[in-house]
């Protein structure tokens, strides 16, 4: 009996071109006042903006402001808050276990602080009072501690970070620290772990104004720093380093081979998954419109390419950008911002669908088989696998 076997080949793609949701901006609620230099951040169902710089003197200011999230997305009114004990410019923010954390950077003097403070989040997700954490952010040379340390991502379960900065003598510094969210709710200690590598390029060989993203892999974490300034430098490189079990960081930091499409400091950061975005910007002293987003391979944590995506209508520099899901989709929010200096200093805010299509099997080198010569009375089935 003769005997034929043909093959048929399914194979899964997903194209480059197709990795990422296109872009759609839509605009929603503004916020209170236009606001520069903030932390944004989205914790169950509503968005958060304390601090910043506002149109009113350009200095630092104490305000906190939330929105709900819709289902669809868009964001519901802001209303003000709890204000800050303090005035903050550039500090981080996170949310985790019902509290709100706020820590380092600068007040209306411009004096760099080193003092964090944290509040619990009430269930129509206004924020209670403020507790000033006794945990303080080491000094270095005797010099107070941070600010411009990263916007974006800056805490991963009862973990913080400060990556980089500026220090209250207008230097900057490699150095990295985390802290532990104790079961008080307050800060824990400030850790020093390992730094970022020194630049060989800048005035100033730290960093400040950058990026910072971290990114759940399969069976790591990996934070990331991305573009920023050295002191007069728009830098493009995409650093990355794996975070331990403990909190703190592995034992070097790694530059990839695959940049950003433009370099950039003063963005907005933000992650979803395994694809972090770089939201406007600066470039020297002009304003981007760009909006670079960034596949990382959650595997190794390698980064796998950068794309442009939909640019920004306007060039925003000191802006704010944030994730999060609403409704079965994945949204990434553009909020506030200003040009180089002065005004104007934008109070929109703009959103988009960013959920990535589902790959679908498609049929690849499927040639068109003979027909089979049927022997002794049995029928082939061609497209079974022998």
């Amino acid at each position: 009996m003769l005997k034929r076997v043909f093959f048929v080949c399914l194979v899964t793609m997903l194209s480059a071109s197709a990795a990422f949701s296109a872009i759609t901006w839509t605009p929603t609620s503004a916020l209170p006042a236009g606001t520069k230099d903030g932390a944004l951040i989205a914790y169950n169902g509503y968005v958060y903006l304390f601090g910043g710089r506002s149109a009113a003197n350009d200095v630092a200011v104490s305000t906190a402001f939330y929105a709900p999230i819709n289902t669809d997305g868009s964001l519901g009114a802001w209303q003000s808050t709890t204000a800050l004990p303090e005035a903050r410019a550039l500090p981080g923010a996170y949310a985790y276990n019902g509290r709100v954390y706020v820590w380092g950077g600068w007040r209306a003097d411009w004096t760099t602080m080193r003092t964090g403070f944290y509040a619990s989040i009430n269930p129509d997700g206004s924020l209670g009072s403020w507790t000033t954490s006794a945990s303080l952010i080491p000094q270095s040379g005797g010099v107070d501690q941070m600010d411009s340390f990263g916007r974006g991502i800056l805490g991963l379960g009862k973990y913080v970070y400060i990556i980089g900065g500026e220090m209250n003598d207008a230097s900057l510094t490699n150095k990295c620290y985390y802290s532990e969210i104790q079961g008080s709710g307050d800060f824990g200690t400030w850790n020093e772990t390992t730094s970022l590598p020194v630049p060989t390029n800048g005035t100033l060989k730290g960093y400040w104004f950058h990026g910072v993203g971290i990114v759940q892999g399969t069976t790591s974490s990996y934070i990331y720093v991305v573009g920023g300034n050295h002191g007069g430098t728009s830098e493009s490189h995409i650093l990355s380093n794996t975070i331990n079990a403990d909190g703190s960081l592995g034992t070097s930091w790694t530059e990839s081979s695959t940049p950003l499409l433009h370099a950039l400091y003063e963005h907005g950061c933000a992650v979803q998954g395994n694809v972090i975005y770089a939201v406007g910007g600066l470039n020297g002293s002009t304003p981007q419109t760009y909006v670079q987003a960034i596949t990382v391979d959650p595997t190794t944590g390698t980064v796998q390419g950068v794309v442009d995506e939909t640019a920004l209508a306007e060039g925003r520099a000191r802006t704010h950008a944030v994730c999060y899901s609403a409704g079965g989709k994945d949204i990434l929010l553009n909020a506030g911002g200003a040009v180089y200096s002065g005004a104007p200093y934008y109070d929109t805010c703009f959103y988009s669908d960013i959920t990535i299509p589902t790959a679908t099997p498609t049929e690849t080198d499927t040639p068109v088989p003979p027909t089979p010569t049927l022997s002794s009375g049995v029928n082939y089935d061609v497209n079974r696998y022998e």
